[in-house]
């Protein structure tokens, strides 16, 4: 055999063998790519999962955080125009103030309830009316109030009890009474 073909076989199986190496290390190099790949892409999906998660829990404590926010905006609208409506009940109550029917009315609930020694606690704009209801009673206090709009209020001081006939208190029962039916009237259109 000459030197040649035996140079050529010698680098035919030398060029095989790198050949296998370079295909061994290819595909090793190929695994390895394709595993760094995998765990990166599975770092990511995680990384992208948890900010999805973190991001959705914070979209939900700033809805959670608006809902409430938005129910007491709502409520404090309720509230005012009720309160308000009750200020045009309590205006529109002055002219009852003046009325004969009033008068009748609070002088029967004084003839009815009043004993010697009571106090009578009544609006200023009331003192004649009650004084002149009261009449022959001796013994009795007459106290004004500018927290009663109307009506009476019958302190026993021997038996330490209050008896309230006044307009403020039986407004604010019918009011409150009603105010769910009012509020309906007034937010619900109905």
């Amino acid at each position: 055999m000459d030197l040649e073909k035996l140079l050529d076989q010698s680098t035919s199986k030398v060029k095989r063998r790198v050949e296998q190496e370079l295909s061994r290390a290819k595909e090793e190099a190929l695994k390895l790519v394709e595993q760094s790949y995998l765990k990166s892409l599975d770092h990511s999906t995680s990384k992208i999962r948890e900010l999805t998660e973190s991001s959705k829990e914070r979209i939900e404590g700033e809805k959670a955080r608006l809902d409430v926010e938005n129910k007491r905006a709502l409520i404090d609208e309720r509230n005012y125009w009720l309160d308000k409506a009750y200020s045009k009940l309590q205006e529109a109550l002055g002219s009852y103030f003046a009325s004969k029917e009033y008068e009748e009315a609070l002088i029967a609930i004084i003839k009815r309830e009043i004993t010697e020694g009571v106090e009578v606690v009544c609006s200023p704009r009331d003192v004649e009316k009650v004084r002149k209801a009261i009449g022959g009673f001796k013994n009795i206090k007459i106290r004004t109030s500018d927290k009663i709009i109307g009506g009476i209020q019958l302190y026993y001081p021997e038996i330490s009890m209050m008896k309230d006939f006044s307009i403020d208190l039986f407004a604010k029962q019918v009011f409150e009474t009603n105010k769910e039916k009012l509020a309906q009237i007034l937010f619900e259109g109905e």
